[in-house]
């Protein structure tokens, strides 16, 4: 009779652990993937439940209580700006704005890049040739740059900010699911699908996409931070979304003329929008890591 030594582990966090899907359990093993994931749960957590977390409204101004410092009256937890507005509010419902833009801008830039960075590895020859040339003449145009002439066209807004930083971001994508797709357009599969008389878009949609995608996860994971930023950069700007909604951007914009006032006002908005960057970057180092453990320290 043999015995059987190895120890199972029948707890219930295991159980829901071991149920789990691979990449999740990859990230939970990642340190840092783990701590970006909570900070994005805790700013996503803001932006959903600020109307019960907050106790001012976000339009709300008294005059009386301008350049309040977080220590001079506690129900401003982070003090109020040159128009006595909470600072916690306008915080905590710029997040929403932030985390909108962000997901959106890599929404539209998976609708822009990817189809034509599949269409461009397909056909080749003229198409591929058109394709990437006007790939890299957006790409030759500083990013900030072309989002603020996209927003002086279409004037600032959510989705006109989203828009333009999503069309940004479409170019890194297109190159990225090109270079993929090419590889995968080279192996006997595809070969073999294509002379049965597969048509074009099955052939894309079935075996090419499929198979180059996760590159394009993790830099997704990537470019929902740099949207943020964007939205940021161009809000400071002047040229994001228009106040009186409140953003991340626009508060340091306005931080930063009342310097000398309160210098205070620079320190929410500037850690939240590090903060925020810094945990997507986490995600998309531990998704990379997951996905493809050969470029494990490499970037």
């Amino acid at each position: 009779m043999t015995t059987n030594n190895k120890k199972v582990n029948t707890g219930f966090f295991s159980n829901i652990y071991n149920s789990l899907p691979e990449t999740i359990q990859g990230l939970l093993r990642h340190k840092l993937s783990v701590i970006g994931g909570i900070i994005i749960f805790v700013f996503t957590f803001i932006a959903v439940f600020a109307p019960f977390i907050t106790w001012h409204e976000v339009t709300k101004y008294v005059v009386a209580d301008k350049f309040l410092s977080p220590l001079e009256k506690p129900t401003y937890i982070l003090g109020t700006d040159y128009l006595g507005r909470d600072v916690w509010v306008r915080l905590a419902y710029g997040a929403r704005i932030s985390m909108i833009v962000g997901l959106f801008s890599v929404v539209i830039a998976f609708v822009i890049g990817v189809p034509l960075g599949l269409i461009a590895a397909h056909f080749g020859g003229w198409t591929d040739h058109a394709i990437m040339r006007f790939v890299d003449a957006k790409m030759a145009i500083p990013g900030l740059l072309l989002s603020m002439l996209f927003l002086l066209v279409l004037g600032g807004g959510i989705f006109t900010v989203s828009l333009a930083l999503g069309f940004n971001l479409s170019s890194a994508q297109t190159r990225l699911i090109r270079s993929q797709a090419l590889s995968v357009k080279g192996r006997e599969y595809y070969d073999a699908a294509k002379a049965m008389g597969v048509s074009n878009f099955r052939l894309i949609m079935i075996h090419m996409m499929p198979n180059s995608i996760q590159p394009i996860i993790v830099q997704a994971s990537l470019g929902v931070g740099f949207a943020i930023l964007g939205e940021a950069s161009l809000s400071f700007l002047g040229l994001g979304v228009v106040p009186p909604t409140p953003t991340w951007g626009n508060m340091l914009s306005l931080a930063f003329q009342n310097m000398r006032s309160a210098p205070y006002l620079t320190f929410a908005p500037g850690i939240a929008i590090v903060l925020l960057v810094m945990a997507f970057s986490f995600i998309g180092d531990g998704l990379r890591d997951v996905l493809d453990p050969r470029l494990r320290g490499k970037i």
